[in-house]
């Protein structure tokens, strides 16, 4: 029908009057879930995005009983607190510099990881860009003590 008048979300039509706040407020309801659902992916990649490329702690355990370099880019107080055995401590700012006085120009993987996994993952995209070809984000410190004590269980077991 043709619409004549419209106030107060009513259309009064040919055919009679026709609630329309109903379509409007569902209308509204939809947008408003729609844009909630983007912020929310938005926000996962975000957040869970960096963890989807965290290495495999079983894996890491492999690497590092395998003799791969076990790299902390944790703060040097950070590190003094509490730290891995054999752990390297490479802080994040100067991972290059740090990674090459320490270890020099390895040929073997290097596994790191920080407090959250964030900065672990910046220091990975650095090594990247100088060069080093087996690097891992391993993720967080709780990861990193995991792959170490599994390594040393894998070590023990072989022995």
């Amino acid at each position: 029908g043709h619409r004549k008048h419209d106030f107060t979300g009513f259309q009064f039509t040919q055919r009679g009057i026709r609630d329309c706040t109903a379509n409007a407020a569902l209308i509204q309801i939809t947008r408003m879930n729609l844009i909630a659902l983007g912020l929310l992916l938005l926000a996962g990649l975000f957040f869970f995005g960096p963890r989807l490329r965290w290495l495999k702690v079983s894996k890491a355990s492999r690497l590092l009983a395998r003799g791969a370099h076990l790299v902390d880019v944790r703060s040097r107080r950070e590190f003094r607190e509490h730290r891995i055995p054999g752990a390297v401590n490479c802080p994040v700012g100067e991972v290059g510099r740090e990674v090459r006085k320490e270890l020099g120009e390895t040929e073997k993987p290097l596994v790191l990881f920080c407090q959250s996994g964030v900065r672990s993952a910046a220091a990975v995209r650095r090594l990247r860009q100088l060069g080093y070809g087996e690097v891992y984000n391993l993720g967080t410190y709780a990861r990193a003590r995991r792959a170490f004590a599994e390594a040393r269980e894998d070590e023990e077991r072989a022995a």
